[in-house]
């Protein structure tokens, strides 16, 4: 990861997709989507199929603010996904929150594809914000300039 991006150690790895056809399945997250990390004695799952859903208005973990399709060709495998994904979804932000990254309060991480569902054609980069405090968060974050 390069130096500009903050990410907290609790979230460096991102939360990896496998498919799944549950209502709030993960590859099924959109833009103002707002759900809470899936725990396991108190441990972020990192490998989930689905995604506990909230309403924005109540205290949650995570927003998805876009979601963009992965360059094609060969897995890349994880890290190098991973990085893509921040690469894209950073210049994203601003527009959805209405703050510069570099002065929020707010932090991202993208979910992306496992191998598995990348040779099954899955390709969905998500964006999601969260509080760099791991603070919950109330109402949807769009234009909150937080």
């Amino acid at each position: 990861m390069t130096s500009s991006l903050r990410v907290s150690g609790l979230l460096a790895v991102s939360i990896l997709v496998l498919a799944s056809c549950s209502s709030n399945a993960v590859a099924d997250l959109k833009p103002g989507d707002c759900f809470d990390d899936e725990t396991a004695n108190g441990e972020i799952i990192e490998e989930v199929e689905t995604v506990p859903m909230v309403d924005c208005d109540d205290p949650h973990d995570n927003e998805v603010y876009a979601d963009l399709d992965a360059l094609d060709g060969v897995f890349p495998g994880n890290d190098a996904l991973f990085e893509e994904g921040m690469a894209r979804c950073l210049p994203l932000f601003e527009s959805y929150v209405g703050s510069p990254y570099d002065t929020s309060r707010l932090d991202i991480f993208p979910i992306t594809p496992l191998a598995e569902g990348w040779a099954d054609g899955d390709r969905k980069i998500t964006c999601v914000l969260y509080d760099m405090e791991l603070n919950k968060l109330t109402g949807s974050m769009r234009s909150s300039g937080e």
